[in-house]
């Protein structure tokens, strides 16, 4: 795997700019699995006054919740709130990309439904599990651009997620499945 500090995004981040500099992209999530850079390249993109002036920047959501309610990080969540802490937050995302004209969104409902299959397939009732697949795949057709970051170095640990090279592509590879199930492939960007 590359180190991440030897990682040029530069041409990529280019092609981004050009993407987002069309009037019809309006909705965009950067997804993909802990640690392969979403954050770093939405911070760079807002870098560019430009972008910074046409769109909303949305912080990664699960961060913003964990804040609320005074965790650390997901694995401090009891177990006891975990599946309202779950749907909260898918709520809370589209809720603040619903408030948004123009966005650019650290994850999104990719994420959500990625994670919840991940971590409570098997410990909610079905209805409850179909309400939030819908919810999640009704949002993720709203997205104009999809910026996929797949796994290209070693993950760092910032004291937040899980540090587990296996996990990560568990997750990597459940978003990919996730894309061509939802069909939205031609909205997907990725960097080589």
């Amino acid at each position: 795997m590359t180190n991440p500090e030897l990682i040029d995004d530069s041409i990529f981040i280019d092609k981004l700019k050009v993407k987002l500099a069309q009037a019809d992209i309006k909705r965009v999530c950067i997804i993909g699995s802990g640690g392969t850079g979403k954050t770093t390249l939405l911070n760079k993109l807002f870098e560019d006054p430009v972008i910074a002036e046409k769109f909303t920047k949305l912080d990664e959501q699960v961060r913003v919740l964990c804040k609320k309610y005074g965790y650390e990080s997901p694995p401090d969540i009891p177990a006891n709130h975990m599946a309202e802490f779950r749907e909260e937050l898918l709520d809370h995302q589209i809720l603040v990309e619903n408030e948004a004209d123009r966005f650019i969104g650290d994850r999104g409902t990719i994420d959500c439904w990625t994670f919840y299959m991940r971590w409570a397939w098997n410990d909610v009732d079905v209805e409850v599990a179909e309400r939030i697949y819908q919810k999640s795949m009704e949002q993720a057709k709203k997205y104009d651009l999809i910026v996929f970051m797949p796994i290209r170095f070693k993950q760092v640990d910032d004291g937040f997620r899980w540090v587990n090279a296996t996990y990560q592509a568990q997750i990597d590879r459940m978003m990919k499945s996730i894309l061509r199930d939802w069909e939205l492939d031609s909205k997907l960007i990725s960097p080589s």
